[in-house]
């Protein structure tokens, strides 16, 4: 709550390639047992339309970080750490852009809002699964082999793997958000 009050005008920033993090943007309080805290929003929005009762659902999706909730503990901040957390974000991207081909992907009948929760939950677990075996692996940041090549193969990934469309005119549903250091 306090972070929140002493960022209130800070904005989400959406994941792009061209920007970055910056420890700037990290205006959260201390919480947490880790030198920081990244905090990141993955939205999803669908609209439905019944066609000859075919069921046809447009979907937008986004990966937003937190500045008010993502924080650093001043005397840790090196380029290594950013660039750890800066993982965590385009690992967030890159699962979000999955999320994206697995909503689109699917057939849905009359239970659809069943069938989209089911493959948010699938796609989520499967993040979550992986940024824990991100830190874990790289014992969150200090093994700087694995470092390097999680971010090589995270950044190989996004390359590979086609972004989704911005601004697309859907209902809202409630963003999901988790921590990760």
């Amino acid at each position: 709550m306090l972070a929140v009050a002493l960022c209130s005008g800070c904005k989400s920033i959406q994941w792009s390639a061209q920007r970055p993090l910056t420890w700037d943007d990290f205006k959260g309080s201390r919480n947490g047992g880790y030198a920081a805290n990244i905090y990141w929003r993955l939205h999803y929005r669908y609209a439905p339309r019944i066609s000859n009762g075919n069921y046809q659902i447009t979907f937008g999706v986004q990966c937003l970080f937190d500045p008010s909730e993502s924080c650093l503990l001043m005397d840790k901040e090196s380029p290594e750490l950013l660039r750890h957390e800066q993982t965590h974000f385009d690992l967030a991207e890159l699962y979000t852009r999955k999320l994206y081909r697995a909503f689109t992907a699917n057939t849905y009948t009359a239970a659809y809002r069943k069938e989209i929760k089911d493959t948010w939950a699938l796609v989520f677990s499967r993040l979550k699964a992986t940024q824990e075996k991100f830190d874990q692996e790289t014992d969150h940041g200090l093994n700087k082999p694995a470092e390097a090549e999680w971010e090589s193969q995270v950044a190989l990934q996004l390359k590979q793997t086609p972004p989704y469309p911005l601004n697309v005119d859907t209902r809202y549903h409630r963003p999901k958000r988790v921590a990760k250091t």
